[in-house]
């Protein structure tokens, strides 16, 4: 598998803004550059529709994980999925609605859900593409995951 990243930027100080605004924050990596012009700071670059530059600490990486959604869409760190099939996670009982962030812990992709503490290395779950959907990413739809509390 090759390595593919995207970028969300969250620092937006010294940019167009407006421009940002009609075309959004999340881009995708055409190159990290470590020791950018002989400098220490590592750049990262992306299309957005030509290709831009910002420091690492302006923005934060996503690493595709391999895997693809129902869509065809690549699902990457960050993302948001809803769950569409049966997965081990809607075997348990869970205090949350079935969808599922995907997060790099320890030494590779998991996915969880809700406050619960469950979290499976990816390549342990049989995942078929067409069990999960991404429905966004914890950047821009953070309220994706909130637990709603009927009481």
């Amino acid at each position: 598998m090759i390595p593919k990243f995207r970028c969300y930027l969250h620092n937006l100080e010294g940019l167009n803004v407006p421009y940002f605004e009609g075309i959004g924050r999340m881009f995708d990596v055409e190159k990290i550059d470590f020791g950018f012009q002989g400098g220490e700071e590592t750049w990262v670059f992306y299309r957005c529709p030509s290709e831009c530059e910002s420091p690492l600490k302006d923005v934060h990486l996503m690493q595709w994980t391999g895997l693809k959604d129902k869509n065809g869409k690549d699902i990457y760190e960050g993302d948001i999925v809803k769950d569409l099939g049966v997965s081990h996670l809607n075997s348990v009982n869970c205090d949350a609605p079935p969808v599922e962030q995907i997060k790099w812990e320890g030494s590779g992709f998991k996915i969880t859900r809700g406050t619960s503490t469950l979290a499976f290395e990816m390549e342990e779950i049989y995942y078929p593409e067409y069990y999960l959907e991404v429905i966004g990413n914890i950047y821009e739809n953070p309220e994706l995951l909130e637990v709603k509390n009927d009481n």
